[in-house]
């Protein structure tokens, strides 16, 4: 989730240290990644929007207890919700759907 928010690896060799990416292009990037895993892990598809896949991992069981682990959750949930009030977020999930 924090990639698909436009958070990416300050490292070049992995996901070390995640920090919001500044760039438009990177952002995007980033989202892209954070879909792809997203897939991959639930079997689920809600596109770029972070609100649905929010939706959906905080009230599937499963998903939320990997989601909403007590040790991240806290820091997970700020970056989200931060992110969810952006306004320029629907804008970026728009062009991040367009790149495809």
């Amino acid at each position: 989730m924090l990639f698909l928010s436009g958070f990416g690896s300050s490292q070049e060799d992995g996901v070390r240290d995640l920090v919001k990416m500044q760039e438009e292009a990177r952002i995007i990037e980033c989202m892209a990644q954070g879909r792809k895993m997203l897939k991959k892990v639930t079997g689920q598809d809600f596109g770029y929007s972070l609100a649905k896949w929010h939706d959906f991992l905080i009230n599937d069981k499963k998903a939320s207890k990997s989601y909403m682990r007590p040790s991240t959750w806290r820091g997970v949930e700020n970056a989200i919700m931060i992110e969810l009030r952006n306004p320029d977020r629907e804008r970026l999930e728009s062009l991040a759907e367009n790149e495809v």
